[in-house]
């Protein structure tokens, strides 16, 4: 594909047999989000290299943008000897997110 008029619509995207199990999985609300947001992606990187990636590898795309979207980003940050307490509030919580973030900002 050479062109932006050869890239998929929204619509062509949902009618695709391999976006309705994305839908069934991620639902329909996340799924178009990950629709737009590849859309939005190529288009950008279109202006940089006049190239469409072919139908299968957006697809592909959008199901690893979606896997990332979903994954859980949470990890335990106590001792192991602390979970091991019976209550549920043994252990915490925290984003690794927040990590990178609170990482960026002191030093030891």
């Amino acid at each position: 594909m050479t062109s932006l008029r050869d890239l998929p619509s929204v619509d062509q995207f949902l009618k695709n047999p391999q976006v309705s199990e994305l839908i069934l999985t991620y639902g329909r609300p996340l799924t178009i989000e990950a629709i737009r947001f590849e859309l939005a992606e190529v288009r950008q990187r279109f202006a940089e290299t006049n190239t469409i990636p072919e139908t299968t590898e957006l697809l592909d795309n959008l199901e690893l943008q979606l896997i990332s979207w979903t994954t859980p980003t949470l990890r335990p940050v106590c001792p192991p000897k602390a979970r091991q307490i019976p209550s549920g509030l043994s252990f915490l919580m925290i984003s690794s997110q927040y990590f990178t973030f609170i990482g960026s900002r002191y030093t030891l």
